[in-house]
Order: C-alpha cells, then structure tokens, then sequence
C-alpha cells in the first residue's frame, strides 16, 4: 500500500481528495489545511507521496523544506482551479503530476501507480546488489586492501558496475589504493543530498576502470560538524539502486556508523590477523553484532597476514573466533609495498593475489581457477561455500 500526506486548504477539496483516496485503498498518513505548522509530520509519518497545495503561497516553502530531507516523498501539485500559472510554477518546483476538481479516481490512482511502480523498481534493484562491508577487528588488519582488490576482481570478472565507497572518515586509503584523483569524498556527497541527481553522483565519484567507481573517504580528517548516521546510509542506499556490487570500507571496529550501515549490506567481512589480540577482538566484534540481531551468516572471517611457517587449522581458528573461517591470507608485505609504490595494485602472479581472486570468485559464486599448489599448505586445507 502507498501512504499519501495531505495538504490542501480548502476542506471540501481535503475531504474529497481523502475520499478518492479511500475508494481505491490508498493509505492516508495525514491530511491538514497548513503546511507551515505540520511540515514535521513528513519526517514522523515519512509518506510515499505528498499532496501540496499550490494554491498557496507557502507551498514552494514546502518544496524547499523537502529539499533539505534525507528521504522526500514524491509530490504531487493541487489547487482548487486550473490556473496555467499556478500549475507551471508547480511543474518548476519539482511536482511529478497536478490534480484539481472534479477529481477523477482514475487521474489519482494512475499518478500514484506511476510512483508506487518507480519505487518498486529501485527497492528491487536495492534487493539484487549485493552490499559487502569490510571491517577490521583491529587497526592493521588489511580490510581496506582486501576490500579494494576484491572490488577490482569483481570488475575483472565482468560482474556489473561496482563501487567501493570508504566509510572510513578517519583514516580511509580506499582511495590512494585505486588511485581515486576526484576532489569530492563521501561526506561531500553525504552534504549535497538535498540536491542529489544523477549528474551530481556521477561528479563525485572517481571513476578509476572502466565500470569501477570510487567514493573516496575525506583527505583531512573532519574533527567537527559531521553529518548523521542517516545521511550515510542515504548514501549507500542510493549506491545500492545505481550499481551491481558495493564494496564499503567500514573501517576498524565498531562504531555507531558501521553498525547503523549495516541494516543496508548483505554481508560483512571482518579482517583479522592471526595474533590473539585480534583474534579475541573478532570474537568481540561477533558477540555484539548478534547480540544487536545480525544472524551468524551475515559475518564472513578472514584472517589476514599469516606467516608461511605458521601452524594454523581453519577448522581450530574458526572455533576460537565463534565462525567459520572464510579465507587464510599470507602475508607478504614486501608484495604489498612494492604495489603502494609502484601506484598498482597487488600482482595477481603474486600468492596474496591469487587468494584474493579465488575468494572474489567464492564471493561471485563463481568456482575459482585452479592455481598450481603454494609452499602456503594450509591453503589448501580452506574450504568455502559461494557467497
């Protein structure tokens, strides 16, 4: 059902229009005579579609009051006349249709259809991407290099669009690691969300390959006047109805961010290293996010930086940790500096590359190409489900 706010002056037309609505079981959230005093019910009641008033004034106060939300609803224009003047001005200001008497049922349930329909279109789109979060259990773990070379395989695999977005506001490198050169990050985009279109978004993001885009984390860390949870998840949620795969870099830990950002992804993975604080972190980290309702196969583990002589058992990891282990990484830091210094990203000859693209392929549902065997022997004992 499709839930409209009113707002329309003239009783008679107020109660007419509720009428219409009611024959053909559209949800009324509010209907009232004065925008001015009720504005706040849009954000309480957060209606599908409004029903405004041009007839006076104050509407184009509402329009630009609707501006400023995260989430407006659709508007459609009313009078009581079929004035040319008052019906352009509407159209202007950003009206999807304009209604005035005598209502017709079919005219009202058609512009609404329209609009129901379009939202319906954007939450299935939402549905099929598929959202991924990195985080680290601690700092150090690698989730941004995992993250930004899974989004690269991805883009290799000829998957879709995807965007790695950097949630990260304090210290996130999504960016230098995909050479990002844009002059605009996340928090601009999360600022201009009043007058976000299509042209805006694709002026901030970076687009670095073909069909892979960047949102980068800020270059300077803000220390003040940051905007709320709810601007960031209009982010994502927007990322979520215009590519096929984000990739979102929630940085280290939890915080009140990555917690609120999770409602919008469809996994998580959480980095780890193989040293006991880290992994008694993880552990950490698990127990709350299913105590806050996250089912156990919203997490994905993978345990990063693991030296070639280390003794390690995927199966005695994962009971330590409280999940499965998803992949074991190795560690190979020189790979890894030589890639940040050569402007590249890791080789995928090298074997940090090739277990990153065998997991990319796991996460794709897709069977990995078989590699030659590594001196790495637990790798081969690491056996996964497609994501």
């Amino acid at each position: 059902m499709i839930h409209v706010g009113i707002v329309i002056e003239d009783d008679d037309f107020r109660a007419s229009m509720v009428a219409c609505l009611q024959s053909f079981a559209a949800g009324v959230a509010f209907a009232v005579a004065d925008a001015s005093r009720e504005i706040e019910k849009l954000e309480y009641t957060n209606p599908d579609v409004l029903i405004l008033d041009f007839g006076r004034p104050a509407a184009h106060a509402v329009m630009a009051e609707l501006k400023s939300m995260i989430n407006p609803p659709a508007v459609i224009g009313a009078s009581l006349t079929a004035d040319p003047e008052i019906i352009v001005s509407a159209l202007r200001a950003g009206v999807r249709e304009f209604l005035y008497p005598p209502l017709k049922t079919e005219a009202v349930k058609a512009a609404l259809d329209a609009i129901a329909s379009e939202r319906m279109q954007a939450d299935a789109r939402r549905q099929a991407t598929k959202a991924l979060g990195f985080v680290s259990a601690r700092g150090g773990c690698g989730a941004t290099t995992l993250a930004c070379h899974i989004a690269a395989e991805l883009r290799r695999m000829e998957l879709g669009n995807v965007l790695v977005a950097d949630f990260d506001l304090g210290a996130g490198t999504a960016g230098f690691w995909l050479r990002a050169n844009g002059g605009y990050s996340i928090l601009d985009a999360v600022n201009s969300l009043s007058r976000m279109d299509q042209s805006l978004w694709m002026g901030m993001v970076s687009t670095v390959q073909p069909h892979l885009d960047v949102l980068a984390a800020p270059a300077e860390i803000p220390l003040t006047g940051l905007p709320g949870n709810r601007g960031f998840e209009e982010i994502l949620r927007i990322a979520r109805s215009q590519y096929d795969w984000v990739i979102a870099d929630l940085g280290r830990g939890l915080c009140a961010l990555n917690v609120a950002l999770m409602s919008e992804l469809s996994a998580i993975f959480m980095v780890t290293t193989p040293e006991v604080e880290a992994l008694l972190q993880s552990r950490r980290i698990i127990d709350r996010l299913t105590n806050l309702g996250h089912p156990k196969e919203f997490i994905r583990v993978a345990v990063n930086r693991v030296f070639a002589d280390q003794e390690l058992n995927a199966g005695e990891l994962g009971k330590l940790i409280g999940l499965p282990v998803e992949a074991i990484l190795p560690d190979d830091r020189r790979e890894v500096a030589e890639a940040h210094s050569g402007g590249r990203l890791i080789s995928p000859r090298a074997e940090l590359g090739r277990r990153i693209a065998h997991l990319a392929a796991r996460i794709a549902g897709q069977n990995p190409v078989e590699k030659r065997a590594s001196r790495f022997s637990l790798f081969r004992s690491v056996r996964t489900q497609p994501a």
